[in-house]
């Protein structure tokens, strides 16, 4: 039975690990203006959180057991990348401890590029959860993401914020804010 829920963990990771990551041709254009939004985005999935300012909600039915995916406005200038930030409701697993170690035996496991750069406990509107980021290749492109793990409610919540490595430092502070602004509601 244990073995039967590593793997479950395991292929939930793959659909969460890059969110619904678009390779795309275009131009980008960004203005910096990367904040937290003024409105927070609230789901009949019970749950609430701030994506960035001026991201859009694309179509969850294009992500992997997403409940919603939100993309930025323009297409990465690192890479022709969408950078976004997903949100996937999973069956739970015992606790956030043993999430967290499946989650972690997965990134082993389906994606050997992987090389974790985050791993820490949160707390996310008062609710414990964990903070895991590292960076892998995906379809030619060196990604980074930042993922909350947090159960509640009898579910495991799973906030994935992806985009080209190049480009991660200057929106870290954005993806953890908005990561951190989830709760349910």
């Amino acid at each position: 039975m244990r073995r039967a829920v590593t793997l479950l963990a395991a292929v939930s990771l793959v659909g969460t690990l890059v969110g619904c990551s678009v390779i795309a041709p275009g131009k980008s254009d960004r203005d910096g203006t990367w904040t937290a939004k003024a409105r927070p985005f609230t789901s009949p999935d019970g749950y609430s959180f701030n994506p960035p300012k001026g991201w859009q909600e694309g179509s969850a039915r294009a992500a992997s057991q997403a409940s919603v995916v939100f993309f930025a406005p323009s297409i990465d200038p690192a890479a022709k990348f969408v950078d976004n930030i997903l949100v996937g409701i999973h069956p739970p697993q015992q606790d956030l401890e043993t999430t967290v170690a499946n989650t972690k035996l997965g990134y082993r496991t389906l994606v050997p590029s992987y090389r974790s750069v985050v791993d820490e406990p949160a707390t996310a509107n008062g609710q414990a959860a964990w903070l895991l980021g590292g960076t892998f290749d995906y379809n030619s492109v060196h990604v980074e993401n930042l993922q909350l793990l947090l159960m509640a409610a009898g579910k495991q919540y799973t906030v994935t914020f992806s985009c080209p490595a190049a480009s991660y430092a200057g929106l870290a502070d954005v993806a953890r804010t908005s990561l951190l602004s989830f709760h349910l509601v």
